[in-house]
């Protein structure tokens, strides 16, 4: 019986001992293994990692976290906004359920306490792949210029290789990255469009990442425009929408109206916090803004940003850019035979077979306008005063609305006529009208607006022509006797009359 007893006591311990030594199976150094983070090859990219998790088993999971410090920022994420608060081994216990059931404990949650883990200042500089040689959790962060990234988590475990058990296994990590840059575009693509002209902008960006912590997570895309007015919808209407969409991958956002800001017309903003949430589920999709506006100066200036809201302000946190269209003028100069310049010469200007609207800003110098946009009473009536001859370049303007609409453009003192806010192109400068002494030169001028060999203006573009007239000639001989004859009679008549008168007295 005694041995009996040695016996079982002897298979007791050795139970124990290799129950125990099961554990032994879990020591960092047993191999090593490797987290690899793929999604953002080729880049400038630094990554640091902390390990928060490593094996334990003298708790009931058999797992624990790796420092008090960290378990603390951990369960404070986790637990945030949460009655009833779990302790470390019931968090360690979710995530386990989670893991073998393919699923997520609480992405909420666990987004929120990653989001604590990363303030910490353990983390340390990481290769990629990074050799580690122990089981456990790691949390990893990227950083890169120009991009947000999400923290990362990375399940070090256990398997089998060769026949050979426990062994680790390699951690294969997909980044979810989102680039913080803002790019604006429209579509001219030599950036020179005529006053009157309708642009279409684009506006490109991402949803950011933003800390599920975080105190301020409002999302706006700003814009603000000078030198041109947004289309609308209905302009009649005060609260009217501007003409464009906002997508989200592809998709039209629901209730992201772009609407003029209620205290400056040519502003905008975007209110799309809606796509923002603890997972950050939409983070790194594109939006895309398009909407139009009308040219109604020589230059157009676009800015547009993307950030958060803090009261009144709209921050440009998650990227900026600037865009500009600009116009064409042309100068031409007129001179008599003797190089003297002429005032008061009135020229028609025309486009291919199009004729150019105008209005008149002063004296000599005109802009552009699209016939579209000359009232139809006004286009009738300069259309019916085109050939008229005239004294005054007044009989040929008409004001309406504040606004002198023009067919005909006329010489200032200096004898020059500038015209501007026009596109690319070339324009006929035909005389209709000559100055005063002098002929109308049947030969047009013609003047070319061109971007150059880049094809993309970078200011103003300019042109010059110039035209010269003749004076009127005497009026030539047309073969009459003439009035000497007629001169010589008359004195004669006049003496022969007298002689008579003296005679008769």
């Amino acid at each position: 019986m005694k041995k009996m007893k040695k016996v079982l006591a002897m298979l007791l311990a050795m139970a124990m001992v290799l129950g125990m030594s099961m554990t032994t199976f879990a020591e960092p150094n047993t191999n090593e293994a490797k987290i690899n983070v793929s999604g953002a090859e080729g880049e400038e990219v630094s990554y640091t990692y902390l390990q928060i998790i490593v094996p334990d088993q003298t708790t009931v999971t058999g797992w624990a976290f790796a420092s008090q410090a960290i378990e603390d920022a951990y369960l404070e994420g986790y637990n945030n906004g949460v009655e009833n608060k779990l302790d470390a081994q019931a968090v360690i216990q979710e995530l386990i359920n989670a893991r073998n059931q393919e699923g997520y404990a609480n992405s909420n949650a666990i987004g929120m306490a990653l989001s604590k883990v990363a303030a910490l200042k353990d983390f340390v500089p990481m290769e990629n792949p990074q050799k580690v040689t122990s089981a456990g959790v790691y949390a990893v962060k990227a950083v890169q210029e120009g991009y947000t990234y999400n923290n990362m988590a990375a399940y070090v475990g256990f398997g089998e290789v060769d026949g050979q058990y426990p062994v680790l296994q390699d951690a294969e990590l997909g980044v979810k990255r989102t680039k913080t840059g803002l790019d604006k575009s429209h579509n001219d693509e030599d950036k020179v469009s005529a006053i009157g002209q309708i642009v279409s902008y684009t506006i490109k960006t991402n949803v950011p990442y933003m800390d599920p912590l975080a105190d301020n997570k409002t999302y706006f895309i700003n814009d603000e425009i000078t030198g041109a007015d947004y289309e609308l919808v209905n302009p009649t209407a005060e609260d009217s929408a501007i003409v464009g969409t906002v997508t989200l991958n592809g998709e039209v956002v629901a209730g992201a109206a772009i609407t003029p800001d209620k205290t400056d017309k040519h502003k905008f903003h975007i209110d799309l916090s809606m796509l923002i949430d603890d997972q950050n589920s939409n983070a790194g999709l594109e939006i895309v803004v398009t909407y139009n506006a009308k040219v109604t100066a020589v230059t157009v200036d676009n800015k547009a940003n993307a950030g958060h809201k803090d009261g009144d302000t709209y921050g440009s946190e998650y990227g900026e850019d600037d865009e500009d269209v600009f116009t064409g003028q042309i100068t031409l100069t007129k001179t008599g035979e003797n190089e003297e310049v002429l005032e008061g010469a009135g020229f028609e200007v025309t486009k291919g077979t199009e004729v150019v609207y105008f209005t008149k800003d002063e004296a000599g110098v005109y802009s552009h306008v699209e016939t579209a946009d000359v009232p139809s009473d006004v286009k009738t009536a300069l259309d019916n005063a085109a050939d008229k001859k005239v004294v005054d370049p007044a009989e040929l303007e008409v004001n309406k609305d504040g606004k002198v609409y023009v067919r005909q453009v006329f010489t200032k003192k200096d004898g020059t006529v500038f015209v501007q806010g026009l596109d690319v192109g070339t324009y006929k400068f035909t005389e209709k009208t000559a100055p005063k002494g002098y002929s109308i030169n049947d030969e047009a001028s013609e003047a070319t607006l061109t971007v150059g060999e880049s094809g993309v203006a970078t200011g103003i573009i300019e042109a010059e022509t110039e035209m010269t007239d003749t004076k009127l000639s005497a009026l030539p001989s047309t073969g009459g006797i003439g009035t000497t004859i007629f001169t010589i009679g008359g004195c004669a008549i006049m003496i022969i009359a007298a002689g008579l008168f003296f005679a008769s007295r």
